[in-house]
């Protein structure tokens, strides 16, 4: 993975031939290698004793209905009505400034 990036940080740098600074020139080469180190501390953090999700969920069980499709839903769906509220906030703040500079 981290031949990957370096393969990648090489194309993009001969795309992006110039640097605003030579700071911005020290990221685009150092990114990869900080990349790689933080990939191996990720890795060391696994334990192996917890068991991992295998195959797909189980729609049969009511508790994963609720937990996998229920529960998104109404997170979506409050998140538009939420939304729509801060709009229609907006809107009216908006309305009263104006209300207030046109007497």
């Amino acid at each position: 993975m981290a031949c990957y990036l370096w393969l990648f940080h090489w194309q993009a740098f001969l795309l992006l031939t110039k640097f605003k600074t030579m700071t911005h020139l020290y990221l685009f080469i150092l990114s990869p290698l900080l990349f790689g180190l933080m990939n191996h501390l990720i890795l060391a953090q696994m334990q192996p004793d917890i068991p991992q999700p295998r195959g797909p969920v189980d729609l049969s069980d009511p508790v994963n209905v609720v937990i996998f499709i229920v529960l998104p839903l109404i997170v979506i769906i409050g998140f538009f009505f939420w939304r729509n509220a801060m709009k229609k906030k907006r809107k009216e703040e908006e309305e009263k400034k104006e209300q207030s500079k046109n007497p």
